[in-house]
């Protein structure tokens, strides 16, 4: 079993405190949930555990090795695949090539990481979005094509922060299918910030976290 794991974090921004001496392992092929209320550290913790914030104490590790040996750049490579609030689609291009995008950066050939974009959202039944612009998609499409983009390179850790939060109950519980599919298929670790109770009820553990 592959294991993310957070020992003691203590992480700070200035006088107030967001994680003392914290501690956590997320488990391979399995759902994490993390709830709480708003300000209390949600986005914080998905940032450090994702290699994009190294300003604090303690130590990330997956399997056992520091992510955060050349700045979580490897990390992020070759292990993670991450859909934040605010991650940003490009509106010069196509919701298709926005998937793409990911391969694109690894050297892959257009055509190869077009076809394997079209098949992550028809997976994500986005697949009708495929040439539409950015600026045409509504907040839930967006949010669903940033999925598709964390999802494209088969990443073995899945952070998401409120993947559900613009969509309505139906394609919530679409997408959060899909998620366990995905999850079972490519024995992944998804950790999911998230708001939403049903996203919670259909997790395999949550770690409910409260302000320092």
């Amino acid at each position: 079993m592959n294991l993310l794991t957070l020992s003691n974090i203590n992480k700070s921004y200035g006088p107030k405190c967001v994680f003392r001496s914290f501690n956590q392992q997320f488990a391979s092929n399995q759902i994490h949930a993390i709830v709480g209320p708003s300000g209390c550290g949600k986005s914080t913790l998905l940032r450090i555990m994702s290699g994009l914030d190294g300003s604090f104490d303690g130590e990330v590790a997956w399997n056992g090795k520091s992510i955060y040996t050349d700045g979580g750049t490897v990390f992020r490579k070759n292990v993670l695949g991450l859909q934040m609030q605010n991650t940003p689609l490009f509106s010069s291009l196509s919701a298709k090539d926005n998937v793409a995008l990911p391969l694109l950066l690894l050297g892959k050939p257009m055509a190869e990481s077009q076809k394997r974009a079209l098949k992550m959202m028809e997976y994500l039944n986005i697949s009708h979005l495929a040439d539409s612009g950015i600026s045409q998609l509504s907040g839930g499409e967006k949010q669903r094509v940033a999925i598709a983009a964390a999802m494209i390179r088969t990443p073995k850790i899945l952070i998401l922060d409120e993947p559900t939060a613009n969509l309505d109950s139906e394609t919530e519980l679409f997408i959060i299918n899909r998620l366990q599919q995905y999850k079972d298929t490519a024995k992944a670790c998804i950790i999911i910030a998230t708001h939403s109770h049903t996203v919670a009820n259909y997790s395999d553990t949550i770690l409910n976290l409260q302000q320092v």
